[in-house]
C-alpha cells in the first residue's frame, strides 16, 4: 500500500497548479491525503479526474475556498464525520480495495489552532479518532502543525531541528 500525504498550500494558484496530478503520476499512491486542497475539479489548470472505481472525499474548511480530501484508488469509501472539525479532518472506512486486505479507516488530517492551541486540539482529535482503533487498522496522515521531540540541554536548538529534519524518532 502506497500512502501520500501532500499539503497544497492554499490550494494552489495559477502559477502553482498541476498538485492532483503531480502528486498521482510521479507517486502512484494508493492513498492520498490532502491538506490545504480543493477538489481536482475546482482547481485552476488541473487535469487529473479521479474515475467511478475510485473513492473520494473532500470538505471546505469553513470559507477559505481550500479543505483537506481523501483519494482512495480502485475503493469505496464510507465517510465518518468527527464533530466540530469538517474539512480538517476528513475520513471514513475504505473499502473493496485491492492493495489492502485488512478493514481499513482512513482520515486526512490538516490541524486546526482551535480554541487552547494546535497541541490540544490535536489530542482532542486523536482521542476521537482512537474511538474508532477496534473497528479497523487505522491511517492518519496530514499536517499535524505540531512538533514533538526531546532537546538534551547541552544541544543547540539549530543543531535540534537539523536533527528532527534528518532522522526519524519512530
Amino acid at each position: 500500500m502506497r500512502i501520500v500525504t501532500y499539503n497544497f498550500l492554499r490550494a494552489g494558484s495559477l502559477k502553482r497548479c498541476g498538485h492532483w496530478s503531480r502528486v498521482i503520476r510521479s507517486l502512484k499512491p494508493d492513498l492520498v491525503l490532502a491538506q490545504e486542497c480543493r477538489p481536482p475539479q475546482s482547481s485552476p489548470s488541473e487535469r487529473f479526474r479521479y474515475d467511478q472505481h475510485d473513492a473520494f472525499e473532500w470538505q471546505s474548511a469553513g470559507s477559505r475556498g481550500w479543505g483537506s480530501a481523501l483519494f482512495a484508488r480502485y475503493a469505496t469509501f464510507v465517510p465518518i464525520a468527527i464533530l466540530d472539525y469538517d474539512g480538517w479532518l476528513v475520513g471514513g472506512e475504505i473499502r473493496n480495495a485491492s492493495w489492502s486486505e485488512r478493514p481499513l479507516i482512513v482520515f486526512s488530517v490538516h490541524g486546526p489552532v482551535g480554541e487552547r492551541g494546535y497541541i490540544r486540539t490535536m489530542q482532542h482529535i486523536l482521542d476521537h479518532v482512537a474511538l474508532l482503533r477496534d473497528r479497523a487498522d487505522l491511517v492518519l496522515g496530514g499536517d499535524f502543525n505540531v512538533a514533538a521531540g526531546y532537546r538534551h540541554s547541552h544541544v543547540s536548538e539549530s543543531e535540534f531541528c537539523v536533527a528532527n529534519a534528518t532522522y526519524s524518532t519512530a
